[in-house]
């Protein structure tokens, strides 16, 4: 019995050493400076203030910093941010791969998915299997100018212990359009009203992400008549073992849970009122 009792006991606690290993977490200089210090000494050209260039035209970033460090097994996520002075209110961030056993780094991009400005975490999200870990965030595609807001998200593939940005489907790649500032064209002014989640839509115990966006647009800016354009909710949810992509429409099995998943974001928002 005594020997039963140690062999259970000792697989619990390698049960427990995997499950430790495979948790995403979160790395900070307090709760593991040994970890900390190796991504200061591997990013140190990434880290140090740009040089003086007098044939550049690209503005120097002298100010940069390591924003988060995120650990999966033996990998590392590392999100880069700079800005020109201490004081400049606007931040790019670049995220990174590192491989903590051979200590290989790589810039962790796709089209669109690069230069992140006001990069902001959203949430750790599971969308294919409880093992798969995302980590969801927002980000502009520029600033001082018709901005667009983003959701992205870094995912982790368990394969080859790196990341990668996650690509939604091939008609969104790496980026979903999350709202915008107003857009000016030749047929007048455009803007997006839209709300989107990162939650259990569908009651299957993985995530979903969703997002409706309603484009408006106003002909003559010095008339106040606008009229909606466009109007469409788009659900990505675990399908035939990927993440797909449907259109939900009023018919919809989800649009009732999808309405009010997205309206408890925001519930003051114009596209929760009620026609009346």
């Amino acid at each position: 019995m005594k020997s039963v009792f140690l062999f259970m006991v000792a697989g619990l606690i390698t049960c427990n050493l995997a499950a430790q290993q495979t948790e995403f977490k979160w790395v900070t200089a307090s709760t593991d400076s040994a970890i900390y210090e190796r991504v200061k000494a591997a990013f140190t050209s990434e880290l140090a203030p740009d040089p003086y260039d007098p044939k550049s035209n690209v503005v120097r970033q002298l100010a940069k910093s390591i924003e988060r460090i995120g650990l999966r097994d033996n990998s590392l996520l590392v999100v880069i941010g700079e800005k020109e002075s201490t004081t400049d209110p606007y931040t790019v961030s670049r995220a990174f791969s590192l491989d903590l056993r051979t200590n290989a780094k790589f810039p962790v991009r796709s089209k669109g998915v690069e230069w992140l400005w006001m990069w902001r975490f959203e949430k750790v999200a599971h969308f294919t299997s409880a093992d798969e870990t995302d980590v969801t965030f927002q980000f502009l595609d520029c600033t001082e100018c018709e901005a667009e807001r983003l959701l992205g998200s870094f995912h982790y593939v368990p394969s080859t212990g790196t990341w990668e940005v996650r690509q939604w489907s091939k008609e969104d790649g790496g980026a979903l359009v999350i709202g915008s500032d107003v857009q000016y064209g030749d047929a007048g002014s455009l803007w997006y009203d839209c709300l989107h989640a990162v939650s259990d839509v569908t009651g299957d115990g993985l995530d979903d992400v969703v997002v409706r966006c309603r484009e408006s647009l106003q002909p003559n800016p010095e008339k106040p008549f606008k009229r909606v354009t466009s109007d469409r909710t788009v659900l990505y949810t675990l399908a035939g073992g990927q993440l797909t992509r449907t259109v939900v429409g009023k018919g919809s099995e989800f649009s009732s849970s999808v309405q009010g998943t997205l309206c408890a974001t925001k519930p003051d928002s114009s596209l929760c009122r009620k026609p009346r």
